[in-house]
């Protein structure tokens, strides 16, 4: 049994400092300042978050709504040629209650998978694409109702050469989730 999520695609959200922005996006933009000079203060973590909604064709019981929220932390800015922060990458994945009440017909008691994240960083050196991949641990499903999973990631850290401004812009997020008929453990 397994589910064919597809991939979302978001609006855009920007952050930013008075120096440049470093961020995260799944469609979401985030901004990182690169400071060229020595003696900056360190950077204190921005908060960068967007929701994606997905319909998802799950074998054997059809299609349900799916949404997700990702988020992390990042640098307002970095010094050039100093490496980012692997930042974690949080989620929560709401699965609607249609998928609930029809999991049983299927002898589904269980749900987990993975979301394939992809990011690219624009900055003055060039574009670099990154690879964020998240892990969505086995979730027992409810007997009624929506229901939330947890997903979580690491995304690389990144060294910036020039000075200037940099965006990080999440691309297409692959989102997989498969039904098990055993119960977590």
């Amino acid at each position: 049994m397994s589910a064919g999520c597809g991939t979302a695609r978001g609006g855009t959200r920007t952050y930013g400092t008075g120096a440049a922005a470093l961020g995260v996006a799944g469609a979401m933009t985030a901004a990182l300042g690169i400071v060229a000079t020595w003696g900056t203060p360190p950077a204190s973590a921005q908060p960068a978050s967007i929701k994606l909604s997905y319909t998802c064709a799950f074998t054997g019981i059809g299609t349900a709504p799916v949404t997700m929220r990702i988020s992390t932390d990042i640098p307002s800015s970095l010094e050039v040629g100093d490496s980012s922060p692997r930042a974690a990458v949080n989620g929560v994945t709401t699965v609607d209650a249609s998928f609930t009440r029809l999991a049983p017909l299927v002898g589904a008691r269980t749900l987990e998978g993975s979301v394939d994240g992809t990011a690219t960083v624009s900055a003055p050196q060039g574009d670099k694409r990154l690879s964020v991949p998240m892990t969505i641990p086995r979730t027992p499903i409810p007997a009624s109702g929506a229901f939330d999973m947890s997903a979580n990631g690491t995304a690389p850290a990144v060294t910036f050469t020039r000075p200037g401004n940099a965006k990080v812009t999440v691309g297409d997020l692959g989102l997989h989730l498969t039904p098990r008929t055993r119960t977590a453990t």
